[in-house]
């Protein structure tokens, strides 16, 4: 071939062809011309299949599916090329492919036409149908379809009868001897025999190029991880030794680039370096340098087709035969040459004696590494980094981390270059490409891959000038020479100065710069593009002695401080925080823990709790002492669980108040009460329990650094290991109701009942067409419905939230709907007889609600019971029956209702926090807030409410010391006769008018006071009177406070009668007893003698046998029972 005739090519190759780009075409990638010997080589796209001569050498008939298939691929190819102006004109049957994953692939297009013409030097036949124009390609395509319909490669232009009438018709159109009377590509793509049933599968996209992807499919072996664990994206180039793919692994779905490379089993040397790269990678994780996985060998055979054009070492591995996608229906096959022989062309005369097939094996390693998926420090090189001063030093800074951790590693890159240091996603540096890596100080003799020459000179500078220009000079001397990893730290110089100054407009002009830099006198620009800052470092790194470069640890204390924007910021705290056995994470922790609250914080954190009065203290005493009455009468222990919960799905809610331990763990504190007890049933074992505990419960505050709210709350459980009816569900409403009964102030409010069941919404809102995904949304909704809302705010409300409308409607309808079981049952009535899984949930609802209330009623429930069927718990943590006991009536101006308890059956919640298999244990319990009784308790008489002590006692005078010892005594006796006692301060913290008014607000009914004038007595004052105070025997004291102690405990109504002692002695032990009493106490001897002798004559002369003693000090009083004497 001549010259000339070689530059027609290349033109014709370089404006047109070399732009075509879809998926049914084997692309042109390039061309070679070779003057001396007058060659072409010509690089075209691998095809990884198998051609349609395959089928032609053979006599194989293809008809059906397969043969429409084959058709509207090349058809497809065809349609492309004539839309681009281009004709393919020479179809062959050597020139449709199949590839590896069964899409038809056009070869050979327009170029061998033109240099077969170029090149022939016989005469073609006149019979011979060359294809000048768009019609000639659609003849060939006919002669084709012909030849593989009909099995033979030889015979007239003849379409069989026996075949289809749609192909014959698809046949008559293409092989039309006028050409204005052949169809085009268009018109045929349209045919009945294209557009068959059977089509080329939807999911192929043509309007995009496959390339070498296909070719990686080729190389795997019917057991090949690569296929079944990879599917193959796109190819994305060649890198050292090999081509890098684009992949996502079919388990976890990321993406991963993977690297293909040939191993040349003759070459030792070169495998090494291939296990070396792969071993030094694997020894690598830092956040800067690309992350490698894993790495692995496959083997593949191939049967050689030496008759390919596009036939290389590198390109040409064949799958076997038995993998194919088509089966034996392709061959691979060498006992024909390359041409399809049609009738009267110039081929039908050549054939070619069969010979041996000879199969070789070759190794691939296959290396999983991390994807970049953005681009290259040298494209951010050329699109103007040098602008972006900050850009410049954050990635110059990444690069030189990332290189002290392959120092340390005791490696070396020794191939450091803009295009080895990739950009991810969040433009973060990734240093790859470890091809020529190697350990530290390594003899000059195995750096053989990289060129010598004077770099000083540009003119020398070869092909490798890309990895030239960043060499180290002492890799460039000859001999033996040991070098260290600062030839890294050389290339990092010349990387620098890429990045700081504005790129160069020509490749030449960058090959000049540079090696200006490369001198032992580094020539910097003479104009001001870098900062003396940037001119210092790049003077340092190029030091032509290695021993006066930096290390990269002393160049990283040389580089200004990080700078992080917010979204970096945001970016790496993330990180951190993803990764909690990491260092950074440690430190972030402890550097949180060594704060300390500021003066203002200190004094605001806790200034809005205030305190609470002592009145609201005895009445939460009260309903605390009135609560476990109750609790204990049903049989429940006092069990408390762990407070803290680990932040998770089960026990993470929006409105928890959240705490960090030292350890960095995330924990909770209760929002509830039955979420820890969950949790607690769930990790234990657990049988039958019924339990209650009363402790507080937090909310958090809008605003932030403030001590959360704190409310107590009373739970009681009821966990059963199996199926127990609703007897335990009905217990804990009469459990409600009873405490209800115990405080008549709960008893004027008007509590109701109002039940309901989960499965109950469940089948409304299927019955309505809401999508399951929207549920959650309308019971928030449902839940925060105001109760004066109308219907048509609801409604309104509803609809915003994707929500029909006329699901909104009815929702809104039975969100009103609160009436006995009976009426709720009707209105379910429409619902239930349907068919479907509404239906069933709703039979299943009405049918448990209804067992529940027989047996409350059989119980005694007292409270009125409703049923309201969207009924919804605050935090979904309950699963079928849910109740409350509400107000039935607004009693404030607020439109909410007031809900003293909430509870139901939480079974789901309990397995949700159950580890490995699921324990089946039924679950029930309420929950009461133990803060709305005391307030209702607070706002009426607290006459009938037992008091804080029976008796305060205190001292009046000024020699206290002198005292402290009898009144030590005394508070011990009162102790030991079982007395409320409280002791007060001395008198100068704490004044007598001080004390009164102290046992007034906590309901003492006795205040006594011990002076140093007066000892063996004290001065008692009744608070209940606020009388004047008399002098009281100590001994007198105990006897008179400890006795009202022993019926103060419970209110008034309830108290029973009091028997007093029973007299059953003569006249003679009266008397003797009464003179020894009078002894006793010779100070009241006048007044016990008087009284004696009244009793006396009741008793033994009148016959009284009840008498009564009332003391009007302190309305106290004794019954005498004397037995009858008849």
């Amino acid at each position: 071939m001549t010259a000339e005739n070689a530059g027609a090519v290349e033109r014709e190759l370089q404006s047109l062809l070399l732009r075509l780009c879809h998926s049914t075409l084997l692309h042109y990638l390039g061309f070679l011309f070779a003057p001396e010997k007058g060659v072409l080589y010509l690089l075209q796209e691998f095809a990884g299949g198998c051609s349609l001569r395959s089928y032609v050498a053979r006599g194989i008939t293809v008809d059906g599916a397969l043969l429409r298939s084959y058709i509207q691929g090349a058809l497809q190819a065809l349609a492309y090329l004539h839309e681009h102006s281009v004709v393919h004109k020479d179809l062959r049957d050597s020139d449709v492919f199949i590839d590896s994953i069964g899409i038809v692939r056009l070869a050979n297009y327009s170029l061998l036409g033109k240099l077969a013409t170029l090149c022939q030097d016989s005469k073609e036949p006149a019979s011979a149908v060359r294809a000048k124009k768009k019609k000639g390609d659609v003849y060939r395509l006919g002669l084709l379809a012909l030849v593989l319909a009909r099995g033979q490669k030889e015979g007239p232009v003849d379409i069989p009868s026996t075949l289809s009438v749609d192909l014959q018709d698809f046949l008559r159109c293409c092989l039309c001897t006028r050409e204005a009377d052949r169809w085009s590509c268009d018109q045929l793509l349209s045919h009945p025999f294209i557009i068959g049933t059977t089509s080329i599968p939807a999911d192929i996209d043509y309007t995009g190029d496959t390339g070498p992807p296909a070719l990686l499919n080729r190389t795997a072996s019917t057991h090949s991880r690569l296929q079944i664990e990879f599917e193959i994206l796109e190819w994305l180039g060649r890198g050292g030794f090999g081509d890098v793919f684009k992949v996502r692994n079919r388990l976890d779905g990321c993406i991963y680039a993977l690297k293909r490379i040939l191993l040349n089993r003759s070459s030792r040397l070169f495998d090494r370096k291939i296990m070396r790269e792969v071993k030094l990678l694997s020894r690598l994780n830092h956040e800067n340098i690309v992350r490698y996985y894993h790495s692995w060998i496959e083997v593949t055979t191939e049967a050689p087709n030496e008759d390919s054009p596009t036939a290389s070492r590198d390109w040409s591995i064949h799958k076997p035969e038995s993998e194919h996608p088509f089966g034996n229906t392709c061959f691979s096959s060498s006992d024909d040459d390359d041409v399809v022989v049609f009738e009267g062309s110039r081929e039908e005369d050549v054939s070619e004696p069969e010979t041996p097939v000879t199969v070789r094996s070759y190794h691939f390693m296959f290396i999983q590494m991390e994807f970049c998926e953005k681009s290259t420090l040298r494209t951010a090189i050329d699109t103007g980094l040098s602008n972006n001063v900050t850009r410049v030093w954050r990635l110059f800074r990444e690069i030189v981390e990332g290189l002290a951790h392959i120092h340390q590693q005791g490696m070396i890159h020794r191939d450091l270059k803009p295009v080895n240091i990739f950009l991810d996603s969040s433009d973060r540096v990734k240093i790859g490409d470890f091809g020529l890596a190697t350990t530290a100080l390594v003899p000059r003799g195995e750096a053989n891959e990289l060129p010598s020459g004077d770099m000083s000179n540009p003119s020398s500078l070869t092909g490798r000038v890309g990895t030239a220009l960043y060499t180290a000079p002492e890799l460039l001397e000859t001999g033996c020479v040991t070098y260290s990893q600062k030839v890294d730290i050389y290339s990092l110089g010349i990387i620098l100065f890429e990045m700081c100054y504005p790129a160069m407009r020509t490749a030449m002009e960058r090959v000049q710069l540079l090696a200006k830099l490369r001198q032992p006198e580094v020539e910097l620009p003479t104009s001001k593009r870098l900062s003396p800052q940037q001119s210092h470092l790049v003077r340092w790194l190029l030091q032509h002695d290695p021993a006066r470069r930096p290390s990269s640890t002393q160049l990283l204390a040389e580089l200004p401080p990080p700078r992080l924007e917010e979204a970096q910021l945001h970016n790496a705290l993330c990180h951190t925080v993803a990764n909690p056995r990491s260092r950074a994470y440690k430190l972030m922790v402890e550097a949180l823990f060594r704060q300390e609250a500021s003066p203002v914080q200190d004094h605001t954190y806790d200034s809005e709790l205030g305190m609470a009065p002592t009145s609201t203290a005895l009445t939460f005493q009260h309903v605390e002492n009135v609560l476990k009455e109750v609790l204990r009468r049903h049989g429940a222990l006092p069990l408390s669980v762990p407070t803290l919960l680990p932040r998770n799905g089960q026990s993470e809610f929006s409105d928890s108040v959240l705490l960090l331990d030292p350890g960095g763990l995330v924990v909770s504190l209760p929002h509830d009460l039955r979420t820890p007890f969950a949790r607690y049933v769930a990790r234990r074992d657990v049988g039958f329990l019924k339990r209650y505990t009363i402790e507080k419960v937090y909310r958090p505050r809008r605003v932030q650094g403030c001590h959360p709210r704190e409310l107590y709350e009373c739970a009681f459980d009821v966990v059963t290991p199996g199926p127990c009816g609703y007897l335990f569900e009905a217990e804990t409403l009469q459990l409600v109701a009873e405490i209800v009964a115990e405080f008549p102030e709960l008893q004027n409010r008007g509590y109701v009942v109002r039940v309901g069941h989960t499965a109950l919404l469940s089948s409304l809102l299927i019955h309505c067409g809401v999508a399951e995904e929207h549920w959650a949304i309308v019971r928030t909704a449902l839940h925060e419905a105001r109760r004066g809302d109308s219907r048509l705010q609801l409604q309104q409300r509803l609809s915003t939230l994707a929500v029909p409308e006329s699901a909104a409607a009815m929702l809104a309808q039975f969100h009103e709907l609160e009436d006995a079981l009976p009426r709720v049952a009707a209105a379910f009535r429409f619902v239930g007889r349907q068919r479907g899984p509404a239906a069933t949930l709703a039979r299943q609802a009405l049918h448990e609600l209804e067992s529940l209330l027989q047996l409350a009623l059989a119980m005694g429930l007292t409270l009125p019971v409703i049923v309201a069927p969207c009924l919804v718990a605050p935090r979904d943590i309950y699963t079928g029956l849910v109740f409350e006991v509400a107000c039935s009536a607004r009693r404030t101006q607020k439109a909410t209702r007031d809900v003293l308890a909430i509870g139901g059956r939480y079974d789901n919640l309990v397995a949700s926090f159950a580890m490995g298999g699921r324990r089946d244990v039924r679950a029930v319990g309420i929950s009461i807030a133990v803060e709305k009784i005391v307030q209702a308790l607070s706002e009426s008489s607290l006459e009938d409410m037992p008091g804080a002590a029976d008796c305060a006692l205190g001292t009046s005078g000024d020699n206290l010391p002198a005292m402290q010892r009898d009144l030590a005594i005394l508070l011990g006796t009162l102790s030991t006769a079982k007395a409320r006692t409280l002791l007060l301060p001395p008198p100068d913290a704490l004044g007598a008018d001080d004390a009164g008014t102290l046992c007034r607000e906590r309901r003492i009914p006795y205040l006594a006071l011990m002076r140093d004038r007066e000892p063996g007595a004290v001065r008692l004052r009744c608070m209940d009177r606020d009388r004047t105070e008399r002098k009281v025997l100590v001994e007198d004291l105990c006897e008179l406070v400890a006795r009202p102690s022993k019926s103060s405990e419970l209110p008034q109504q309830q108290r029973g009668p009091e028997p007093g002692p029973l007299l059953e002695v003569g006249q003679e032990p009266y008397r003797s007893s009464i003179a020894s009493l009078l002894d006793h106490h010779p100070r009241q001897r006048k007044y016990l003698a008087r009284l004696a002798d009244e009793v006396y004559d009741m008793v033994f002369e009148d016959g009284r046998t009840i008498l009564v003693l009332y003391a009007l000090h302190d309305n106290t009083y004794k019954v005498v029972v004397i037995p009858s004497r008849t």
